[in-house]
């Protein structure tokens, strides 16, 4: 599942919401694998800075491709773009509450 899942791509919005609401910070989605690098760019052209938090689990292709356009974009630009590590295991405790709540019900 991603984004090109319509429901999918939905979650990730109400997930920005959510993110919105607990860090007060502007948030907006971009896809990987849709729009990718040229998303970013315009991002960081109307917005300014930016930070990217990417939903993978771990280190990949897609990641990497993201980090190697950042200094692209900061050129293109002129704003500063910085990106989060993976989720890794920071995810098991999500997975965890998830599997207990569909195992009870």
């Amino acid at each position: 599942m991603g984004t090109s899942d319509e429901a999918q791509a939905e979650g990730y919005e109400v997930l920005a919401s959510n993110v919105v609401k607990q860090s007060a910070r502007e948030v907006r989605v971009a896809a990987a694998t849709r729009g990718g690098e040229e998303a970013l760019t315009e991002l960081a052209r109307k917005h300014g800075d930016l930070h990217v938090l990417p939903l993978f689990v771990a280190e990949g292709l897609l990641l990497d491709k993201a980090r190697e356009a950042i200094p692209r974009i900061e050129a293109a630009t002129g704003a500063r773009v910085t990106c989060s590590e993976p989720l890794t295991t920071d995810l098991a405790a999500i997975v965890a509450e998830r599997y207990l709540e569909v195992r009870h019900a």
